[in-house]
């Protein structure tokens, strides 16, 4: 994956380094499960009979069941050209009241969120400014979803074990070229409990669409596709992205309640 150098990562400022949590920028960046790396490996897409589809009420309560959905580890161009990918993490070590505690911190100071990706991760205020490994990106959110929005109005029914759900609908800008097309797409995370103990995350991207009036829209040229390499490099970016969380939560925390 030599697209993400985490190897060389931008320096802390000196004002950074005093920062009771700048140990934590400088922990290598570890790799996601074997099987999560081997499902966002170059050229091995997915069937695109799998993936979710937001307008079919089965795929919907198949993601909000405790079985999950059919393949929860995978990325692919779907036949209308649109793009799709999912990711599972397993975060056994965070408990929902973490989770909670967890948002709150990174949302609080850029360099909070920087420790949390290094080198892909630059701040997160109005727009989140980031990474997703073709360059620096500015993603606006233009909503978000809701388990009503898919016709699940009570996520607990179908699952007791339902923690949360996110899914926000955006807009990302080149960076470097901010005068391009945007382009669109539809992040969802649903956050359940684990049998063991802790929580899991599936993670979902839909690339190419946005949200309008309660119906999906494609926004690619007619007879045009996403392209299938950033389809995959934001599978990946996420499968990097939760591992890390997986790594360094605990011990963030813990060092939090020294410092209250």
């Amino acid at each position: 994956m030599g697209v993400y150098d985490f190897e060389n990562i931008p320096e802390l400022t000196e004002d950074e380094k005093k920062s009771p949590y700048a140990d934590f920028y400088y922990i290598p960046v570890g790799k996601p499960p074997p099987h999560v790396m081997e499902a966002v490996a170059p050229g091995r897409q997915m069937d695109p009979a799998l993936a979710v589809s937001l307008e079919n009420p089965s795929d919907i309560s198949m993601l909000f069941s405790p079985e999950g959905i059919k393949c929860k580890n995978g990325w692919c161009v779907l036949p209308d050209g649109t793009g799709f990918s999912a990711i599972e993490t397993l975060m056994p070590d965070i408990t929902p009241e973490l989770e909670k505690w967890w948002i709150k911190w990174f949302l609080s100071d850029d360099l909070h969120y920087r420790i949390w990706m290094p080198s892909l991760h630059f701040g997160h205020g109005e727009t989140i400014f980031e990474d997703l490994g073709w360059g620096p990106l500015h993603l606006h959110t233009l909503g978000h979803l809701s388990p009503s929005s898919l016709g699940v109005e009570d996520p607990e029914e179908l699952n007791p074990g339902f923690v949360s759900f996110q899914a926000p609908v955006f807009k990302y800008i080149l960076a470097d070229d901010p005068d391009a097309a945007p382009n669109y797409g539809i992040l969802i995370h649903y956050i359940s409990l684990m049998e063991c103990g802790g929580i899991k995350f599936q993670t979902l991207v839909y690339s190419g669409v946005t949200r309008e009036d309660g119906k999906l829209v494609r926004m690619i040229p007619e007879g045009g596709t996403v392209d299938p390499e950033r389809v995959r490099l934001f599978a990946t970016h996420n499968a990097y992205e939760f591992a890390r969380k997986v790594e360094i939560v605990p011990g963030l925390y813990e060092r939090s309640k020294t410092l209250a």
